[in-house]
């Protein structure tokens, strides 16, 4: 103890007795006054080094603690920037100058073969600046079905719910897959979001003849000529209005659908998606085949299947457009596809009904079912006279 005390009192001179150089001839200290003074000091010393450790330890659990928060937020920020999208016009805003969406897009029911080709559909879903104002801060949830037709989607108001057909999603690259969900995007509930008074417009063109912008000949025979003229559809001729109305290039639906499929196209051609140029000539394939094949049999397939000689007209002639609005630096300019001629149409065609035929369904996880609420939920919806609002 004494070796002790000697060792700390040599760093803390500042504790020690004033040492008194005038002292007084026989003058002698009490004994029990310097022994009591001695263990004041020691006491004061211990005190001080005890007060110090728990100071030195408050400093360190501070210091880790700081830097466990920088190091979780900055986890957190990281994570939240994958979701986190910033658009000046968007008039859902947090402040006057920031815009900030939190859009979720993620697939229910998709198995682990497959996932990676479903994380690379929600990379570019989250890269598109349309379908994320559209969607804004809601989830975006993709189903996988047993379906025949390719894709569906519906706006549930607080999510929007699309279908996707496994046949499709298995056997058809990333280009023709986000070709297809550029249709469902762009022709069905962007235009309503995104144009003013867009019922009102079209209200006056349904039920009449609408221009497609080709030529086609009628008529003729062994004595007289056939002559030329318009090749037009009609939306009471068809399934579905907004396919021709979203088809017709020029009009404000079909605008808002190409530009969808442009800025598709764009999101796919950046460095870090790293995708093969390919696919972006197979996702504007898909995109001018399908406005193509609405209008060559008034959105019924199978007649387009029919008049390949018109639907390859169509494909030929909105690809040229296409090319004329596209700016001069556009990297999608160098990759259009070949214009289609009948026998090219013939083996599209066929290779849907390969492709449908040969689905194996392997990316449906097993088991999957949608929410649906428990009968104790029921029952209290009921008796407080509530309804499921998806």
């Amino acid at each position: 103890m004494t070796t002790h005390t000697k060792k700390i009192n040599k760093k803390k001179n500042f504790l020690q007795p004033a040492k008194s150089e005038n002292k007084t001839p026989g003058q002698q200290k009490e004994p029990f006054a310097d022994s009591r003074k001695n263990n004041f000091v020691q006491k004061k010393i211990k005190n001080i080094i005890e007060a110090d450790q728990i100071n030195k330890n408050n400093v360190f659990q501070q210091k880790r603690a700081e830097n466990s928060y920088t190091q979780t937020n900055s986890s957190i920020q990281k994570k939240s920037n994958e979701k986190i999208f910033k658009y000046p016009d968007f008039n859902h805003q947090v402040n006057k100058n920031t815009a900030q969406l939190a859009a979720v897009f993620k697939f229910s029911n998709v198995t682990k073969k497959f996932q990676a080709k479903a994380d690379q559909i929600v990379a570019l879903l989250s890269s598109h600046p349309l379908i994320l104002k559209f969607v804004g801060d809601r989830t975006c949830l993709i189903t996988l079905k047993e379906q025949e037709v390719p894709a569906d989607i519906s706006d549930k108001g607080g999510f929007v719910d699309v279908n996707f057909a496994s046949w499709y999603f298995e056997k058809y690259s990333i280009g023709y897959i986000m070709g297809m969900l550029s249709h469902e995007f762009g022709i069905h509930p962007i235009p309503e979001n995104e144009i003013k008074g867009l019922d009102k417009t079209e209200g006056k063109l349904k039920g009449t003849e609408i221009d497609t912008g080709i030529k086609i000949k009628t008529g003729g025979g062994l004595f007289s000529k056939s002559k030329e003229q318009a090749y037009t559809v009609n939306t009471d001729r068809s399934k579905q209005h907004d396919h021709i109305l979203g088809a017709v290039e020029g009009l404000e639906r079909s605008k808002v659908y190409r530009d969808v499929a442009v800025e598709m196209a764009v999101a796919m051609s950046a460095k870090d998606k790293k995708i093969d140029h390919k696919e972006i000539t197979n996702l504007i394939d898909c995109y001018l085949m399908d406005v193509s094949s609405i209008l060559a049999g008034d959105d019924d397939r199978k007649k387009s299947a029919k008049n390949m000689g018109i639907l390859s007209k169509i494909y030929n002639l909105y690809k040229t457009r296409l090319q004329a609005v596209l700016p001069k630096n556009s990297p999608i300019l160098n990759l259009l596809p070949d214009d289609k001629n009948t026998f090219s149409i013939i083996g599209d065609f066929a290779e849907v009904g390969f492709k449908f035929l040969k689905a194996s369904k392997e990316s449906i996880k097993p088991g999957y079912s949608p929410y649906q609420p428990t009968a104790l939920q029921t029952q209290y919806m009921q008796q407080h006279n509530l309804a499921l609002q998806w």
